[in-house]
């Protein structure tokens, strides 16, 4: 039998490490400067979770979830995306008590189930940035400056900001 990752997953060699580490260390630095913290979540929730937020008739939901039942019954589902997950963990844990806006950040692995395109994968790393509890629309614009200066630092430069 031959052994190889599954289809649609990937693994980051020794080689690559040095990229990587550069990437999620610029990512980090950033968020600091800014006032995010982080947060790491479950690598599995609820189903319900996502089914209420995404939608019950979403591609997410209907097409690429990984959804399985663990012993006890309980329907599980690999975290496709990272905003639910985060405002669960903003609510169960009370952060609304805390200074508004929170603004928090992750870096974690995401599974969607779909036909693997070129360079797309079931599951791939996702930098997300959440900044929950305000309305001001400046907040959004901190996000976009945020990413477009992490582009920046990591010194890509083909792609259009609109």
């Amino acid at each position: 039998m031959k052994f190889e990752a599954p289809r649609g997953t990937h693994d980051i060699l020794p080689s690559e490490q040095p990229r990587w580490r550069k990437v999620i260390g610029e990512a980090e630095r950033l968020c600091a400067l800014y006032g995010y913290r982080r947060i790491d979540t479950p690598a599995f929730e609820d189903t319900e979770l996502f089914a209420r937020t995404s939608g019950e008739g979403s591609d997410i939901v209907q097409k690429e979830m990984y959804t399985f039942q663990d012993r006890g019954g309980r329907s599980l589902t690999l975290r496709p995306e990272a905003t639910a997950p985060i405002c669960r963990a903003y609510i169960q844990h009370g952060m609304h008590r805390e200074p508004q806006p929170v603004k928090l950040f992750t870096s974690e692995p995401i599974w969607r189930y779909d036909r693997p395109q070129k360079g797309r994968y079931r599951e791939h790393w996702q930098f997300n940035v959440e900044a929950i509890g305000s309305g001001d629309p400046a907040v959004d614009a901190e996000v976009i400056h945020l990413y477009d200066e992490l582009l920046r630092r990591l010194g890509v430069t083909e792609y259009t900001l609109e």
